[in-house]
């Protein structure tokens, strides 16, 4: 956000709008049995910036019911066709499950990786040796073959409704949100947690008395409405 436009100003209004009706997200991490796998959910939305035509990248980690990471990220290269930016999704998901298990491995848990996606071009790639027909794929992503073809990383072919990583990518509707959340076990609550420290007298602002401000570029800047704005 180094230089942000009036349609950034317009995300960011319509943005708020939204938390105003939904303050606080709850993660639950409900009682499981041991669990000896990373479930790694990944997705693309291929050429999704309408600017740099670039693509969108999301995921989320899970031990078993747990969510432990989450992301949504432009790609930084410019894919050329959609299976190849679901592949380079699938580099991301398996980097993130790696350092993971990474991590997990140095507190004495050992676990394995499976990598879930809606892409089956991009399973392909994965599950190969070299660039075959896409020819022009980033040298450099080619490492997740090997840790497939090795058996460290599994790559499993699920239905797109069942994705827990494709609200990440795309705009969606209300209810897919709903969605979204109920299977990654998030539920959206109003008000403060009941262990959250109490707020002194005066600190807090009701958003009707906030009004925005446009400032240089576009940016905007919240001011109470005594300050005469």
């Amino acid at each position: 956000m180094s230089r942000p436009t009036q349609e950034d100003w317009d995300k960011l209004k319509k943005l708020g709008r939204y938390l105003v009706g939904k303050p606080r997200v709850v993660q639950q991490f409900r009682y499981q049995p041991a669990v000896h796998c990373i479930d790694a959910w990944v997705d693309t939305d291929f050429a999704g910036c309408r600017k740099t035509r670039k693509s969108t990248s999301g995921g989320v980690l899970r031990l078993g019911e747990h969510l432990v990471k989450g992301w949504s990220q432009t790609q930084a290269i410019i894919a050329l066709s959609s299976g190849e930016a679901e592949y380079y999704g699938l580099v991301r998901g398996s980097s993130e499950a790696l350092g993971l298990r990474s991590v997990l491995g140095d507190l004495g848990v050992d676990v394995k990786v499976k990598l879930k996606t809606d892409a089956s071009a991009a399973k392909g790639i994965a599950t190969r040796r070299g660039s075959g027909k896409v020819r022009h794929i980033e040298v450099h992503q080619l490492w997740l073959q090997e840790k497939v073809t090795a058996g460290e990383i599994e790559v499993v072919k699920v239905p797109r409704a069942e994705n827990r990583a494709d609200a990440l990518t795309h705009p969606v509707d209300p209810a897919e949100v709903n969605l979204h959340l109920e299977l990654t076990v998030q539920v959206l609550e109003t008000g403060r947690n009941a262990l959250a420290p109490k707020v002194e007298v005066g600190e807090e602002v009701e958003v009707s008395q906030l009004v925005f401000r446009k400032g240089p570029r576009s940016c905007a800047t919240p001011l109470k409405a005594s300050e005469g704005y």
